[in-house]
């Protein structure tokens, strides 16, 4: 009898596979049953990093239907507000921007505009930002080049870290192995899921090797 932590020869190989196809630094994995399990992990292993505990996500955004996932996404309807600590900013979608500018003469204020939530609405103990490159959930929602690298951008300068929702777009679904390639962007934790089961109820959360040291810390697991 073993538990889902008892390291064996596929998951070996399978941990290596991913260290091998995740860009830049990504290298520290852990596997999961479902998506919002991965969320779950990747916002204790942010905690764990930085040693604060507020979380920015977008309008829209979809992160899984547990508390904390949840509380990423916005108001719960059957049960009640968000968890306290998380706040959520308007998305990059140009096509109803919610300031009501142009791209790109806009200069994509809206990530501008998280600096202003952060100084403004937050304790100054966040953590990090959580976003999906397209939107699924929200409507298929796909964000104007260089929103992406700005929010990296914003993260390093805030020091603060990225932690980018791959569930829907990983695996090739949207020309490359991982959306994020598309605009050269590393986060610091990557959550991939769905595609990489193949049908099988199988994610990862993934960390730049930095945040590999933590994982042990953070007590994440699943049952299978």
């Amino acid at each position: 009898m073993n538990a889902h932590d008892f390291a064996t020869p596929i998951k070996r190989d399978l941990l290596v596979k991913l260290a091998e196809i995740t860009p830049g630094d990504l290298n520290g994995a852990q596997l999961y049953s479902t998506g919002a399990e991965a969320v779950e992990a990747g916002m204790r292993a942010m905690r764990a990093q930085t040693g604060k505990f507020e979380f920015i996500s977008f309008f829209r955004d979809f992160h899984g239907k547990s508390m904390g996932a949840n509380s990423l996404a916005g108001m719960d309807r059957t049960g009640g507000p968000r968890a306290p600590g998380y706040h959520r900013v308007p998305y990059g979608n140009c096509y109803h921007c919610a300031f009501k500018m142009a791209y790109p003469d806009c200069g994509i204020y809206c990530v501008d505009y998280i600096r202003q939530v952060i100084a403004e609405e937050t304790t100054g103990q966040v953590a990090g930002i959580v976003l999906e490159p397209i939107q699924g959930w929200g409507g298929s929602n796909i964000p104007p080049p260089g929103w992406l690298p700005k929010v990296r951008a914003l993260c390093d300068d805030l020091d603060i870290l990225l932690m980018v929702d791959e569930v829907l777009t990983c695996m090739g679904r949207t020309g490359k192995m991982f959306c994020i390639e598309h605009e050269n962007v590393v986060p610091d934790v990557l959550i991939i899921g769905k595609g990489l089961g193949n049908g099988y109820p199988v994610t990862a959360m993934v960390v730049r090797e930095e945040i590999i040291e933590k994982l042990e810390f953070i007590s994440a697991s699943s049952s299978y």
